[in-house]
């Protein structure tokens, strides 16, 4: 006769069927435990699930990319279990085009870890929240690819200067303050990161000091003065990595248990240690310094009418005061502090220019503008500048037009080598470059660069610029465009030579209008038969004082002209030689001879001297 088996207690079966289902282990866990007994079929069941979820593992291996690598660590019981997606570390970015290749061709893995949380550090507030509200990989990366548009200072260069600067420090703080979690820097490479190289760095090895009495963990004092004044950040020892505190006093083995009297003075000790760090914590030093010198003053003389410049009563009062200012500058700093600063590389600003921009109409609507670029002769492109130089300058000018997703819409450059001494004997005091490019109407932007090529030092500026629209049918003007003749040999050496009206003429060399030099002015006019003009029009021209107003006409010259085509091209000379020196206003005006409605004017600012 076969006996019948016993059941186990509900609560039993509940527990060993959770159980059964992880591993053989865990199955006979709940019998070492609870006491179960346990069936054959128990232990069968356990296995069966083990063995399906290792094949389950196993077979999920085999369908993912090749730059995935899956890390199996063993459990407590010998079982591999799958808990995190690894992938080939980038530490070897070093171009910008490297770069671009690797964020264009990552997963989402490797996106997220190699280039997303370290993207992250670089950007304000605003660039978070629009960065957050985009929620496609393809539109992240964008994003990324867009802002190293936008951030480059200089993008006539090979490389962008700022995105070469960042993998730099990127590369130093994986080597330098490793961490096994992305971006694979502790807090300290974070700083690196996003400020290069700290202007102090103060290392405390930890422990115990006996000369103040304080234990303290392995820490980090770094200041950015170079960035903003008086930003400061502290790190402490946590594991393997540092990590970034607010307060000083944290670094203090029992600094969670401290009064705050007693915080005060720990922090006062600590403070004096690091005053050569930055200039809060030298005013802090000095402060507490005459904190210390007034106590001994007291002790020493505890019947002295000598005024204390502080009152010794209270002195843990006085070092919470001191300990709160400190802190207060601090958090000032970090308030105005950008979220990134950058460290010249290759785009160095060492040579000084500026330019004088005019623009025109253009084809098929498009317009037309044309640059002269300045650059001092003397201190500048030369060390010395006379007639007796020997030098011979190689200058290289560009410019390049961006539209307002930074993609390239048009650029231009010449070269231009002549004597110095040539320039001397003709007086100019600048070394002169012409370029033209055209875009539509419309916000972009616009670099300009000049290069000196013995010394290889170049000169940069980068602006947005409005564009002006000349498409329509109503009277337009053109901007005013200053040039000079240039009727010798030595000068069409020097300068770039042009025709306007047959006539061969140069950008104006000088950035103040001499007296003693004719002044020439280019300017189009547009529409004159569109918008209504049928037999003459006439233009006035006019010097005005800016300090008097209208009152002060300088110069005023008005001619008529007849109407031969919608445009009309005008290139008149200027005498200056009665106005007196200092700031004007040059205004044309250019208006239908029978009807005064129809008019358009144009102005621009201008400083004379003798």
């Amino acid at each position: 006769m076969r006996m019948r088996r016993k059941s186990k207690p509900a609560w039993q079966e509940k527990l060993l069927l959770r159980n059964k289902r992880r591993s053989p282990t865990c199955a006979a866990r709940c019998f070492k435990t609870y006491k179960i007994p346990l069936r054959q079929s128990d232990f069968t069941h356990a296995m069966k699930q083990s063995i399906t979820l290792s094949l389950l593992a196993t077979t999920a291996l085999l369908f993912l990319p090749s730059a995935v690598k899956l890390n199996l660590a063993p459990d407590a019981s010998g079982h591999a279990l799958l808990f995190s997606a690894q992938h080939d570390r980038l530490d070897t970015l070093k171009t910008e085009k490297q770069y671009l290749v690797a964020l264009r061709a990552a997963d989402v893995i490797t996106f997220k870890n190699e280039f997303e949380t370290e993207f992250l550090l670089l950007l304000d507030a605003p660039q978070t929240q629009a960065y957050d509200s985009l929620t496609t990989l393809d539109d992240r990366k964008a994003y990324i690819e867009n802002y190293w548009k936008a951030s480059n200072p200089n993008p006539l260069l090979p490389e962008n200067d700022w995105l070469v600067d960042v993998l730099k420090r990127r590369a130093y703080a994986r080597e330098n303050f490793p961490s096994p979690d992305p971006p694979y820097f502790d807090d300290r490479g974070k700083y690196y990161l996003k400020y290069g190289k700290p202007s102090f760095r103060f290392e405390d090895a930890g422990g115990f000091n006996i000369k103040d009495g304080l234990s303290v963990y392995p820490n980090e004092s770094w200041s950015y003065e170079n960035v903003t004044p008086n930003f400061l950040v502290h790190f402490v020892k946590a594991g393997v990595v540092y990590r970034e505190i607010d307060d000083l006093t944290m670094i203090l083995i029992a600094g969670r248990r401290m009064a705050p009297e007693k915080r005060a003075a720990n922090w006062s000790v600590l403070a004096i240690k690091r005053a050569a760090v930055s200039p809060v914590f030298g005013r802090a030093a000095a402060k507490l310094h005459e904190l210390a010198t007034a106590k001994l003053h007291a002790a020493a003389f505890p019947n002295s009418l000598t005024v204390l410049t502080i009152e010794t009563a209270i002195p843990h009062t006085i070092q919470m005061q001191i300990s709160e200012q400190a802190q207060q500058d601090v958090m000032k700093a970090r308030n105005v502090t950008p979220p990134a600063a950058h460290d010249e590389i290759n785009a160095i600003n060492k040579l000084q220019f500026t330019h004088d921009l005019a623009q025109f109409r253009g084809p098929k609507g498009a317009t037309r503008l044309e640059i002269a670029l300045l650059s001092p002769l003397n201190k500048n492109l030369l060390k010395k500048f006379s007639r007796d130089s020997g030098d011979t300058l190689r200058l290289g000018y560009r410019c390049l037009l961006r539209g307002q997703r930074f993609e390239p819409i048009a650029e231009d450059g010449m070269m231009s080598e002549f004597q110095a001494k040539l320039a001397a004997a003709a007086k100019f005091p600048n070394a002169v470059g012409k370029l033209i490019v055209t875009g539509q109407p419309g916000e972009n932007e616009l670099t300009l660069q000049i290069k000196e090529g013995r010394q290889d030092k170049i000169g940069f500026t980068r602006q947005m610029l409005g564009i002006r629209d000349f498409r329509g049918d109503s009277l337009m003007i053109s901007d005013i465009q200053f040039l000079t003749e240039a009727p010798s040999a030595n000068q069409r050496q020097i300068l770039p030579v042009f025709t306007k009206l047959n006539t061969a003429v140069a950008p104006y060399p000088f950035e103040k209008i001499k007296k003693t030099i004719p002044l020439l002015c280019y300017f189009e006019i547009y529409n004159l038969k569109a918008s209504g003009i049928t037999d003459n029009y006439e233009v006035v021209y006019k010097v005005i004082s800016e300090k008097s107003g209208d009152k002060n006409v300088a110069v005023s010259v008005s001619y008529t002209r007849p109407v031969t085509d919608d445009t009309a091209l005008e290139l008149i000379g200027i005498d200056l030689r009665q106005v007196p020196k200092g700031a004007h206003r040059l205004e044309i005006t250019v208006t239908a001879a029978n009807n005064r409605n129809i008019t358009s004017n144009i102005r621009k600012e201008i400083q004379i001297e003798d």
